[in-house]
């Protein structure tokens, strides 16, 4: 390796991968006859790419380097973060900068704070995998143009409560500085499970993880993120108070005055409770598209904000929420699915069932919202199972345009609402659950009628 030091000047290209298990990087030392930091410059060189090597490898004499990616570094040779900044700040052509794992040392509580930043004007995407912490400390010291992209992965949450509110208002900076530039067009929200919920003795189950991935996307045809971010799978992802703070930490933080378009993947885990919160601010949100396991809480925060305005004796919409909203897509969706009561924590009580079917909640919004005047141009339902003929016939007349395939469709439900009939729930025990409660609160609300 000691010939790295002093390479070809010729060479535009160099990748070192130490073959050790990550688990042993503690145990990684070198000399420091590695360093490089004296010579010629080397203009060639314009891609590096590290695992697990002495950080004396990226040296200052690449002047012309474009991409530079370090992952695993030895903690032996993880640099201050004031001396890491320094290094990094001679790359004034860098592009992209990818860092797993090696990031500075030094970076508790009041370290990181040093106020230092440094500008790299070429840098296009900034790659991140570590704590939330070794992020922040990251993300606050380097300066990259407004367009540039950000992709995160958040593997460790245990500080959530300490330093999460400074990686939401970092990552919010950035986007709000290149709003005027390049606004957030599409946000695509994915949920994310291993394992199950709960053991058999209707415990916590220890091995269950959840993840939360974030994507914003610009109007140009490009279909790269400009933010992509994921959170866990870890043991403080595991519970829904910590995912659903994340996504409205980063939610809050974004500017989505323009965002256009909501795509939602498997995210059931966010009640009714909290939806307003986050649709506020989406008042040019056109088009929802939902696939996989059913949002029962965006359903129905929707109707209750529906149905309170369809009921008023005036025309005053300006708490409606999306009130540009014209289509919703739902793909690959069962809608017999239902839903879970919220517990006091307002997050999903798990015994505490809805039985009230996705689509027959979501027709309810959509006539609602129709006799507030302001109908959707149409509903999509594609690859969907169990669409009951009643449910179409009732949607029919409270949108404009109504498209669905055959694939999933009943020719008729006998058990409507007045009848006790099948709904479907997620399982969230290995075998069987334990005694649950079963409600229906679109019936009690239509007898509120």
């Amino acid at each position: 390796m000691g010939a790295l030091s002093n390479p070809n000047p010729s060479l535009e290209s160099i990748t070192v991968n130490v073959l050790r298990p990550d688990n042993v990087n503690n145990d990684l030392r070198y000399s420091k006859r590695f360093a490089s930091s004296f010579g010629a410059h080397l203009p060639s060189m314009v891609y590096l790419e590290l695992h697990r090597t002495p950080i004396g490898l990226v040296s200052p004499r690449y002047t012309n380097l474009r991409n530079l990616s370090l992952y695993h570094l030895p903690f032996s040779e993880r640099p201050s973060r004031h001396d890491f900044l320094s290094l990094l700040e001679n790359f004034v052509m860098l592009e992209h900068l990818t860092l797993v794992h090696a990031f500075p040392k030094n970076i508790a509580a009041g370290h990181g704070a040093s106020g230092r930043i440094i500008h790299l004007p070429k840098l296009l995407t900034i790659s991140l995998t570590g704590s939330i912490l070794e992020l922040v400390n990251i993300l606050e010291g380097v300066s990259m143009r407004p367009t540039g992209r950000i992709y995160c992965h958040v593997h460790k949450m245990d500080d959530f409560k300490t330093n999460f509110w400074r990686f939401a208002k970092v990552i919010g900076s950035h986007f709000h500085a290149a709003d005027g530039e390049r606004p957030l067009d599409t946000l695509v929200i994915e949920a994310r499970e291993e394992s199950k919920r709960f053991t058999d003795q209707n415990a916590f189950n220890l091995d269950f993880r959840q993840a939360l991935r974030i994507q914003a996307l610009g109007t140009t045809e490009d279909s790269e993120p400009l933010l992509d971010i994921l959170m866990g799978p870890d043991g403080s992802t595991a519970h829904d108070e910590v995912v659903i703070s994340a996504l409205c930490s980063i939610w809050d933080a974004l500017p989505l005055m323009n965002t256009q378009s909501l795509m939602l993947q498997n995210l059931d885990v966010v009640t009714q409770k909290f939806w307003p919160r986050l649709l506020y601010c989406l008042t040019n949100l056109r088009i929802i598209e939902i696939t996989g396991h059913c949002p029962s809480g965006l359903i129905w925060a929707l109707l209750m904000n529906a149905r309170s305005h369809s009921h008023l004796e005036h025309d005053d919409m300006s708490s409606l929420l999306l009130p540009a909203l014209e289509d919703i897509h739902l793909f690959n969706v069962n809608c017999h699915a239902g839903g879970l009561m919220v517990s006091p924590s307002k997050v999903n009580s798990y015994c505490d069932l809805d039985d009230s079917r996705f689509l027959e909640v979501l027709s309810a919004y959509l006539e609602d919202r129709q006799r507030c005047n302001v109908p959707l141009r149409s509903l999509s339902v594609s690859c969907c199972s169990n669409v009951t003929t009643n449910a179409l016939d009732e949607i029919k007349g409270s949108v404009r345009h109504l498209l669905w395939d055959y694939r999933g469709e009943l020719e008729e439900d006998p058990g409507h609402l007045e009848t006790v009939r099948r709904v479907i729930y997620r399982s969230h025990w290995p075998s069987a659950p334990p005694p649950q409660r079963h409600y229906h609160r679109l019936r009690t609300l239509m007898d509120l009628d």
